[in-house]
């Protein structure tokens, strides 16, 4: 009976510095942000991971993290210069009550699993229960619920409290630090609502392609009214220009023709002519004497 006992020592000894040395070697998620989003887009509840590993993880690791058997993965993406963009990633295998996703990690940016997932419903009644598995250590844990469009009240466990965001929704947010490989971490979500209005109908619409104004950037609808009122001003001024010089051109045109006109009457009146007859001043267009009838001779 010794013997057993000094060779199950022996064993424990021999194989907990390779326990202790895979636990420590395990990755560490510095921040795990969990969204839930009751009845948003769809009639089910949309759940929102985002993650970044803590400083100093050897890259690239693979991570297996484990979502609901029932929740359809909708979206596995990673944080850029331009956006979340989808990333590779094995298909999921399930084990038990989850669907294990398994994801190649190469940097410290954060990376996002979205999934949706049935709630039970009962008469107006809503419930909903996440459980985090609790498949790495988490150094701070954020929890944010949003509140749907038309519920006046929503109780959450562990209790959150409620905040306004930029977005227009009211959240319901919590903190909690320093998570233990394992240990789970259950968010429960509870609340009445009558008819089946999704939240996402209740933001204002957007033209496809095209973003609301920020802050400092001028934008062509702002625009408008400037452009149509320069435009105005261009057709008026033109118009007064146009009016301006074809004036000019009419008078010009009539003060010369009074010019030629005058030019020659004059030559027609100050050529004279006296008869051969009587001796008499005639005009130079006239034919005959105005004295005596004889014909003006012209030389």
């Amino acid at each position: 009976m010794q013997k057993v006992i000094l060779l199950l020592v022996f064993v424990l000894v021999l194989f907990s510095p390779t326990l202790a040395m895979a636990q420590a070697d395990s990755p560490v998620l510095d921040e795990l942000i969990i969204q839930v989003w009751p009845e948003y887009d769809q009639p089910s509840m949309l759940v929102i991971y985002d993650f970044k590993l803590a400083e100093g993880t050897t890259l690239p690791v693979s991570l297996k993290l484990r979502v609901p058997k029932e929740g359809n993965i909708f979206a596995v993406a990673q944080e850029t210069s331009e956006g979340l963009m989808n990333v590779q990633y094995e298909p999921p295998v399930t084990e038990g009550d989850y669907d294990v996703l398994t994801l190649v990690v190469s940097d410290l940016s954060y990376h996002r699993i979205e999934f949706y997932a049935p709630y039970q419903r009962l008469g107006a009644s809503r419930q909903y229960s996440l459980l985090w598995p609790g498949d790495y250590a988490v150094t701070t844990l954020t929890t944010l619920v949003q509140k749907p469009v038309g519920v006046n009240s929503l109780v959450t466990e562990p209790s959150l409290a409620e905040m306004p965001a930029a977005d227009g929704f009211v959240y319901a947010q919590g903190s909690f630090s320093n998570l233990p490989a394992g240990e789970p971490f259950t968010l429960s979500v509870q609340y009445e609502k009558d008819g089946d209005a999704l939240s996402v109908n209740s933001q204002p619409p957007t033209l496809p392609g095209l973003e609301q104004p920020t802050e400092g950037v001028f934008s062509l609808t702002q625009a408008l009214p400037w452009l149509a009122g320069g435009l105005g001003v261009v057709l008026i001024v033109g118009g007064l220009a146009w009016y301006w010089v074809s004036g000019r051109a009419r008078k010009s045109g009539r003060d010369a023709s009074r010019k030629r006109h005058a030019s020659h009457t004059d030559s027609s009146t100050t050529q004279q002519i006296y008869c051969s007859q009587c001796g008499k001043r005639n005009e130079g267009n006239d034919r005959f004497c105005r004295a005596c009838g004889a014909p003006l001779r012209r030389d």
